[in-house]
Order: structure tokens, then sequence, then C-alpha cells
């Protein structure tokens, strides 16, 4: 199954072949009848029967159309032979899913093909007027006069114009293999997107190459060259590779100009840089960026050996500091010896000085501990006076709560009036406050409506 996608593939392009032969062909009659009517319109003849020699030679340029309405049909029948012929090993499903891909996709491309032969055939106009009835036929030359005042201006022929349409279809076939190889999926709307750029592009490749030679020529040109086209995802971040780089490569040359040594993680960086656009042959033989990519491999070997160079030099860096921290480990072995003995003198000062020390510590602890006991008494007596406080309070609240009790006995004795006339009174004493004459005053209200 993976081999049919192949084989349909190359039989598409020899079917464009043929097509293209067969056209070309078809076409060599229309060119010569076409220029001699060319010459026969500029030679001026007394003769009036010129026009009548005239008139045969648009109906061979009016054929010629024909033959290009006749390839798309052609091109469409090439894969009805590849559908013919599938293999008995691979998949039939997964068969029948590629060529009606690539059916859809062959009448895709030669509808929009001729859709733009169409147009620009609309748009250049017919040079001679032809009346095909039988009775009247006479050919109008009236626009064809101006060619015969200058025979030295090139003409664009029918047969040209077709030719040229054959290879435009022919690219633009190939260029859809192409994109079919690399996407089968989206072959079509990718060829859809960039056909109309791909001859661009390929001029675009071409002037690259040649700037490559020049002794002026910088990795960012790369990017500026060929980031205006639409390129798939992979391959412009890949172009993005020689931006970098080149950022990368002016950033190191500024840090030398200016007296500054690079660090080895930049250099490092740039080598890594560097050694992705070494190893993306793919991509350079694809957009003719071969001579870049063996350039870049060269300043990728250069660097690499400046790199090794560091190290060799960082490493002897470390073995100088290897033996200078032998030397240093010795001397600092020796210093701690007279260390040691200075500590066991220390030692022995420190021993008599805990002595005198646990003696201090004795005493202290024993004036703490007297006051301690001093706190305690007194915390003893202090909880005995609270307590005897605590006591009075509880008694004064027994009396209070006893006369309240007392009051409200002697409420309940009341009558309303009488409570009302008692809250009134009340109200009238100077000493309450707002908040309080308020409330007896709607307590009064209260009782009155009882």
């Amino acid at each position: 199954s993976e081999e049919e996608p192949l084989a349909t593939e190359d039989s598409a392009a020899e079917s464009v072949e043929a097509i293209s032969e067969d056209t070309i062909e078809a076409s060599e009659p229309a060119a010569v009848d076409h220029e001699e009517e060319l010459e026969t319109v500029a030679e001026p003849s007394a003769d009036q029967e010129s026009p009548s020699a005239d008139q045969e030679s648009p109906s061979a340029d009016q054929e010629s159309p024909s033959a290009i309405e006749e390839s798309p049909s052609a091109s469409e029948e090439s894969p009805s032979a590849d559908q013919e012929s599938p293999s008995v090993e691979g998949d039939e499903s997964s068969a029948e899913e590629d060529r009606a891909i690539e059916d859809s996709a062959a009448e895709s491309v030669s509808t929009a093909l001729e859709n733009e032969k169409d147009a620009t055939d609309s748009s250049t106009g017919p040079t001679a007027t032809v009346d095909t009835k039988p009775e009247t036929a006479e050919v109008s030359v009236a626009k064809s006069a101006p060619i015969a005042r200058k025979e030295e201006t090139p003409t664009v022929t029918a047969s040209d114009k077709l030719k040229a349409f054959i290879i435009k279809v022919d690219n633009s076939v190939r260029y859809f293999i192409e994109c079919y190889r690399e996407d089968k999926k989206g072959a079509l709307a990718w060829w859809w997107k960039t056909n109309a750029q791909n001859e661009a592009l390929k001029d675009a490749i071409k002037e690259l190459s040649n700037k490559v030679n020049q002794d002026n020529f910088t990795l960012d040109k790369i990017w500026t060259t060929l980031s205006d086209f639409t390129l798939r995802p992979e391959d412009i971040s890949k172009l993005k590779w020689f931006e970098d780089a080149h950022d990368k490569i002016i950033s190191v040359t500024t840090q030398f100009k200016t007296g500054k040594t690079p660090d080895r993680v930049t250099l490092q960086k740039l080598q890594n840089q560097l050694r992705f656009i070494a190893n993306s042959e793919d991509f350079c033989q694809k957009f003719g960026l071969e001579k870049a990519r063996k350039e870049v491999f060269r300043m990728y070997k250069d660097l690499t050996n400046v790199l090794n160079d560091l190290k060799k030099v960082e490493r002897e860096k470390l073995a100088m500091k290897e033996n200078e921290q032998k030397l240093e480990a010795k001397r600092l072995a020796k210093e701690k010896a007279e260390a040691e003995l200075k500590k066991e003198k220390a030692a022995l000062i420190k021993e008599k000085e805990t002595r005198l020390k646990a003696v201090e510590e004795k005493k202290k602890a024993i004036a703490f501990k007297q006051a301690q006991e001093a706190e305690r008494v007194k915390e003893e007596r202090l909880s005995e006076l609270r307590a005897q406080e605590a006591e009075k309070q509880r008694q004064l609240q027994l009396q209070s709560s006893f006369v309240d009790m007392q009051v409200q006995d002697r409420l309940k004795l009341l009558s309303v009036k009488e409570l009302a006339v008692m809250l009134n009174s009340r109200v009238l004493q100077s000493d309450l406050s707002d908040d309080d004459k308020s409330t007896l005053n709607d307590l009064k209200d209260k009782l009155n409506h009882l």
C-alpha cells in the first residue's frame, strides 16, 4: 500500500509529459499559419485576394485553444489508468482513498490553471475579427494593421502562449507532486496556498545562491530573503537558525572589538546554533544553501577547535589550582598543629575558669531559690486577698438580688394605673438620660393602653 502513491505520482508525471508533447505538436501547425498571416499583413499588396489568405490563419489560431482544452481531460484520464491497476498486496481501501485524493487534486489543479488561462486570453483580446458565416466571409484586419508598420517589435503568438501555458501547467503539476510527497493529506491546500509564489521563490533561491559567493554575504540575508514567502512551520524554525546565528556572531565579534573576552557559555550557544545549521542538510539542499551550510560547518569546526583550546587552558589552570590547593593544605596542617597546642593551653585555663564559674553559679542558684520562695509566699498572700474580695462581691450580689426580688413582688401587687403613675413620676426626674426617658415613656404608653 505504501508503494501505490509513488506509482500514481510517477504515472501522473508521465501523463503530464505526454500531454505537454501532444499539445506542443498540435500547436506547431497553428504557429506556422500564424506566422504566414503576419507576413501577409506586413507586405502591402494591391491584390485584394490577400485578405482571403488571411482568413485561414485565425481558424488555425482558433484550433490551438482546443488543444489546451483537451490537455486537462488527458491529465484527468491518467489517474484513471492508474486506478485500473491496484496492487494485490496493498490495502484496497487506502488505495482507493489515495486515488480519490489524486483525482480531486488533479481536477482542482487543471481547473484552476484553465481558469487562469481563460482570464489571460480574455484580457489580451483577439487581433482580428472573423465573420464565420459562409455567405459573407470577411476579415477585419484593422487591428492587425499596426503590426505591418512595426515589423521589428516581437509579437507573442498563440503558439508561444500555448507553450508558456503548458510549461506553467507542467511546473504546477510537478510542484503539486512535490507537495503530495511531503504531505499527502494537506498537499492540495498547501499547493493552492503557495503555487502562486513558487516561481518567485525559485528566483529568490537562485539569487540567494549567487549572493553566497560574495565576500560581504552574511547569514541574516538568508532570513530576510526567504522570510517574505509562505513556508512550512518547520522550515521557518530552521530558517530562524540563520538569523539567530548571525546575531550571536555579531555579539561575539562586538565583544572582541571592545576588548572583552566572551565567556564559554556564549561561545557554546553559538557552537550549538552552528551545529544545528550544519546538520540541516535536507533543508539547505531544498533552498540551495549547501555552500552556506559548508561555510557554517567550517565555522563550527573552527569554533570547536577554539573551545577545545579554551578547555585545555582551563584544565591547565585547574591543575595549577590543585597544586596551589595542596600547598595550601600543607600550610593549613602546620597552622592546625600550632592551633592544637594553643588549644590545649587554653583548655587548661578554661578548666580553671570553669571551676570558678561553677562556684559562682552555685551561689546564684541558692539566691535564686530563695527569691522563688519569697515570691511563692507573696503569691499565696495575694491569692487569699483575692478570695476574700470575691466573697465580699458575692455577698453584695446576693443582697442586690434579694432587693430586686422584693421590688418585683411589690410591682406584682400594684395595678396598671399605679405602675403608670410610678413611671410618670420617674420620668419627671432630671437625673435620667434621654434614652431612659424614652424607654419609660414607651412603657407608660403600653401600660395606658392595657
